[in-house]
């Protein structure tokens, strides 16, 4: 990665770009520049539990932000033209990442922190809290908090699944079963000892199916054994309350 410390310094100018309002169309696209001048295109969000592993990888985030920022303003440049667009102005470890593109744009891209694990990180845009105090604009309100989804179908069966995990159930047959759950499956036991597995994604495949006359009118999507005993689970009012 090229770096400079001057963002004075004169790049190519492309051609196509010559007569083009770059003020303007910066400000477009990234709102108002900080008093320096650098506009604010992205930020890198994630997890505070960051091990110094987890930072290289917010590095790497930061300058595919720049890439994209570049490719929004409009220059089309692959590795080896990459010069003649754009250049950093400081150390790739830096926070915020500054770029100086072709025609003197300065374009930035930061990183933030959220409760959560370090490897769980993102590339968004800023929201308009961030960009006011980027640019030392009056800091808008809040967004109102969004209302909280009603939870799906398969949340629902599932949390009673995991409620009534132990218990016995029965098949068509007569035979007796138990399971234990865990986070995306069942360990199901059957009375000789032996067990299987029930994905979550084959509850979630047979309540699409659902209501099912019998085991059999279940798709092979629910598993070609287990059928007979998700059947079991989900005509049960146990759990579906049918």
């Amino acid at each position: 990665m090229t770096t400079d410390g001057d963002p004075s310094v004169d790049l190519p100018f492309p051609e196509d770009r010559e007569a083009e309002d770059h003020v303007s169309r910066a400000e477009a696209l990234w709102g108002k520049p900080d008093d320096q001048g650098r506009h604010l295109a992205y930020v890198v969000e994630h997890g505070d539990d960051a091990s110094e592993e987890d930072y290289s990888f917010v590095g790497n985030m930061l300058l595919a932000a720049i890439d994209q920022a570049v490719r929004d303003y409009g220059y089309d440049f692959n590795i080896y033209s990459q010069s003649r667009y754009y250049r950093y102005i400081t150390s790739e470890f830096s926070n915020p990442l500054v770029a100086k593109l072709a025609d003197g744009t300065l374009v930035a891209a930061r990183s933030t922190s959220r409760p959560g694990p370090g490897s769980s990180r993102t590339i968004r845009k800023p929201t308009s809290q961030e960009h006011a105090r980027w640019a030392g604009l009056p800091i808008p309100p809040e967004p109102p908090p969004q209302p909280t989804p009603e939870p799906s179908l398969i949340d629902i069966v599932w949390s009673r699944l995991v409620q009534h995990e132990g218990a016995s159930f029965t098949t068509t047959r007569g035979r007796a079963f138990t399971y234990h759950a865990y986070s995306s499956n069942l360990w199901l036991r059957k009375p000789d000892g032996s067990g299987t597995s029930i994905e979550r994604r084959m509850i979630y495949a047979a309540l699409n199916e659902w209501p099912a006359p019998g085991p059999t009118a279940l798709s092979v999507n629910c598993g070609h054994k287990q059928r007979t005993y998700i059947w079991a689970l989900l005509a049960d009012p146990r759990i579906m309350g049918l």
